[in-house]
C-alpha cells in the first residue's frame, strides 16, 4: 500500500508543471518608437495591437511579430520556443505522464518581453 501512495504521489507531481504553468503565456511587445502597430501570425487567430501591448499566445505555436507604422520600415521578429535548462526533466516528466498535453505546456519563448526598434524610411 505505501508504494502505491509513493507512485500516486510522484503521478501527482510530475503533471505540476503543466497544472502551473499551463498551454499558453503572455507576451509583453513593446518598440521604439511607441505607436506601432504589432501583427501577430502564427496563432490560430492572427492578432493586431498598438505597442506598448501583450498578447496570449500558445506556449507550443511557432509565431512572428510583424513591426509596422507609416513612415517607418516593417521589421519581423520571429519568436522561437525554448525549453529552460532547469525545466529539461520537468518536460521528460511531462511528456511520460502527459502525453502530447504534457509535450505543449513546457515551451517558453527566448526572449522576453519582445522590444523593437524601427527605422523611419
Amino acid at each position: 500500500m505505501r508504494s502505491f501512495g509513493i507512485v500516486a504521489l510522484s503521478v501527482m507531481l510530475g503533471g505540476c508543471a503543466s497544472v502551473t504553468r499551463g498551454t499558453t503565456e503572455n507576451i509583453s511587445i513593446s518598440s521604439t518608437p511607441s505607436g506601432v502597430e504589432a501583427v501577430v501570425s502564427g496563432m490560430e487567430v492572427p492578432t493586431t495591437c498598438t505597442t506598448p501591448c501583450s498578447v496570449v499566445v500558445k506556449r507550443n505555436a511557432d509565431i512572428s511579430i510583424t513591426f509596422q507604422k507609416e513612415g517607418y520600415e516593417p521589421q519581423i521578429v520571429p519568436l522561437s520556443r525554448d525549453i529552460q535548462t532547469g525545466g529539461a526533466a520537468g518536460f521528460a516528466g511531462n511528456l511520460l505522464l502527459g502525453g502530447v498535453v504534457g509535450m505543449g505546456s513546457m515551451p517558453r519563448r527566448a526572449r522576453q518581453p519582445i522590444t523593437s526598434r524601427i527605422r523611419s524610411s
